[in-house]
């Protein structure tokens, strides 16, 4: 599936997902061995983080939040965990914190922990990153009516954020609802220039409107490689079949993220990561047509 990104909605190395784009670790998804195999990688990746960030050094919260950070956009989800534990245990739970908990349980798979922390965060500041999550989820279980419901409420809340303006834009051609897709879509090419994940979903857009030589040229101006062409390519034709078949929703009415948005006032708790060896599959993102996630992720 194409991936929707802040870790999103982004084709990444172009769907492992039916029409969704996954972060990384397509080939590995839902086998113990390469779920043990991503343990194993991200243990080693996480000792040699710690050696460059000594205890020490991580002196502050916010020195200490931006290295989960930076774990997460190299795919550490599993670690990450264990860190924002000792984050929270030394400095208390709080929304920026636990936006990036609710990301990492949703990269690894643990999608109901990681639905119901999102909805905690949505009466708070982190609300625009906690109805971005929501809708990932639902983009990748196909619900892509909650997922625009939700990532219309994420650029409400965001709206110079490039990559949910990208997955809001993926969303919306799932629905078939491609002259709304076309704003969101050119925005996030201009705040996003040089992210090939958005120009795959410029590809895809094209196409599906029509514009077969255009969505050529873009592919080829960004060096798309060609399996990522060809599930462009098919993607478009598996939307278009779809519309053929199908009605297209419009209107407020059809975007059905669930009323319980607001839910979730209690402070939240601080949930102590569970063992790798009870986690099944691996992380996924929303996110347009070609080698961009979840790219995940609806990852990373």
């Amino acid at each position: 599936m194409i991936y929707f990104p802040y870790r999103r909605f982004l084709v990444a190395g172009v769907a492992c997902l039916a029409g969704m784009v996954v972060l990384g670790g397509c080939a590995a998804r839902g086998s113990i061995q390469g779920m043990q195999l991503r343990a194993q990688q991200q243990t080693e990746a996480a000792r040699q983080e710690a050696a460059a960030n000594p205890v020490g050094e991580l002196d502050s919260r916010a020195t200490y939040l931006r290295m989960v950070a930076q774990m997460q956009q190299k795919g550490l989800y599993f670690a990450s965990l264990a860190h924002i534990d000792a984050l929270q245990q030394r400095w208390g739970v709080d929304p920026e914190s636990n936006v990036l908990r609710a990301d990492a349980l949703r990269q690894t798979e643990q999608t109901d922990a990681a639905k119901a922390l999102y909805l905690q965060l949505m009466s708070t500041p982190m609300r625009a990153q906690a109805a971005h999550g929501l809708g990932l989820i639902a983009g990748r279980a196909g619900d892509f009516g909650a997922a625009t419901g939700y990532l219309m409420q994420a650029n409400n809340a965001a709206p110079t954020d490039g990559g949910m303006l990208n997955d809001l834009g993926y969303a919306l051609m799932q629905r078939g609802r491609l002259a709304e897709a076309r704003v969101p879509l050119f925005k996030a090419s201009e705040l996003m220039a040089d992210n090939p994940r958005v120009w795959s979903n410029i590809a895809l857009y094209l196409m599906l409107d029509g514009q077969a030589d255009q969505a050529q040229a873009v592919m080829d101006k960004n060096q798309l490689p060609a399996a990522s062409r060809a599930q462009i390519t098919e993607l478009a034709r598996t939307i278009q079949q779809r519309q053929r078949t199908q009605p297209v929703a419009t209107g407020p009415a059809a975007d059905t993220a669930p009323a319980a948005i607001a839910v979730a006032t209690a402070r939240p708790v601080l949930q102590p990561s569970i063992g790798t060896a009870a986690l099944v599959g691996m992380p996924v993102a929303l996110t347009p047509a070609v080698a961009l996630t979840p790219t995940n992720s609806l990852s990373q």
